[in-house]
């Protein structure tokens, strides 16, 4: 049984970037989608969306006007300080992760593991400093 496709019209009120997807707030629902915010708070969006227990997942999102630029400024500043402090928890707790193994255990897979945790422990760093520039050009 297909599940109905559902459209809302509405001003983005608050938008939630996490690591695999995002969250918008029009009114007073919550409509999930994947991936990064195409989106700004302040803007004027179409949604299509499938209701799926108690989410909203959007299916299709169209930005009928962008927010003010001051307001969609404000926004990115928040959103890079909160991708900021994600990816600093990311790599404390790879880093823990990774003491934890080299403590423990010196078998050639436990080996292989560290080197994959170390591997995104770089990734992280190196994104994270791709963040910091980011910032520091006000970009």
């Amino acid at each position: 049984m297909e599940k109905e496709t559902k459209k809302i019209t509405g001003k983005v009120e608050a938008v939630s970037q996490k690591e695999k997807g995002y969250g918008l707030k029009i009114g007073d629902h919550w409509f999930n989608g994947f991936g990064t915010s195409p989106t700004n708070k302040g803007d004027e969006v179409e949604i299509e969306f499938v209701m799926n227990g108690n989410f909203n997942n959007i299916q299709t999102i169209k930005v009928v006007s962008e927010a003010p630029i001051e307001e969609k400024k404000d926004f990115k500043e928040e959103n890079r300080q909160k991708q900021a402090s994600v990816m600093i928890s990311y790599a404390k707790d790879l880093a823990v992760a990774e003491m934890n193994l080299i403590g423990t255990i010196d078998l050639p897979a436990m080996k292989q593991e560290v080197t994959r945790i170390r591997e995104e422990l770089h990734d992280t760093a190196r994104g994270f400093m791709e963040l910091q520039k980011e910032l520091v050009k006000g970009g």
